[in-house]
């Protein structure tokens, strides 16, 4: 199962790096300056993945969480074919605007999954292996998305790690089973927070609000 998450979570980020790695091809077919480009792959792209990533993460503690990823998989995989189709700047931006709204449906579901997984022993330990992912599909992104475009065209690049994404989101939602919620968190109460005191409580937090900003600034240095 962690095996599984670890492989979705490099999807999403293998999906992410392509169209930095394969801009110049893509600027040369479509015609696009490097200012669009760059609100391609920031402003459009994180618009919608900031945005949706926290009332995801709230559905998904209130419904299958299993299906939440899959259908997210799905979403973002089927938007990274279409980016391989797109023949015109406004279609190329619709495109990464799905993809991030997808994308952004990715880790919530997974933590909480992770959660139910593990005992708060191993916890942290799975929680570290799974961000793996993340750097598993920075990796092959170069490696695959630069392979393919050189050996064939950007476009199929594209296509194919969206293909690979549309495969993976229906073995998620086949082969994957939900765990049986909050079962190493017993002393937890079972009533569920309205989403306004989820907000209240996170930032009632010195931890997390500290933590969200170190993360913020670790984005902005990694994708600046």
């Amino acid at each position: 199962m962690l095996a599984v998450l670890c492989f979705v979570y490099a999807l999403n980020f293998l999906d992410r790096q392509l169209l930095s790695i394969l801009a110049k091809p893509i600027q040369d077919s479509l015609h696009v300056t490097d200012g669009q480009l760059g609100l391609i792959g920031g402003l459009y792209f994180a618009f919608f993945y900031c945005f949706i990533a926290v009332p995801v993460g709230w559905f998904a503690d209130r419904t299958n969480r299993v299906t939440v990823l899959s259908l997210a998989c799905a979403i973002w995989s089927a938007a990274t074919t279409a980016c391989g189709l797109a023949t015109s700047y406004p279609q190329l931006v619709v495109a990464r605007m799905t993809v991030g709204f997808g994308e952004a449906g990715g880790v919530p579901p997974s933590y909480a999954l992770i959660t139910d997984l593990f005992p708060p022993g191993r916890r942290g330990t799975a929680l570290g292996i799974y961000n793996l992912g993340a750097v598993v599909g920075i990796a092959f992104g170069i490696a695959f998305g630069a392979s393919i475009a050189a050996a064939f065209d950007w476009r199929y690049a594209f296509i194919a790690i969206g293909v690979v994404g549309l495969i993976t989101a229906a073995a998620v939602r086949i082969f994957v089973r939900e765990p049986e919620r909050g079962r190493f968190d017993l002393h937890l109460s079972s009533a569920k927070p309205n989403f306004t005191d989820t907000l209240r409580m996170f930032f009632s937090r010195k931890t997390l609000v500290l933590a969200a900003l170190g993360s913020g600034a670790t984005q902005m240095i990694t994708y600046g």
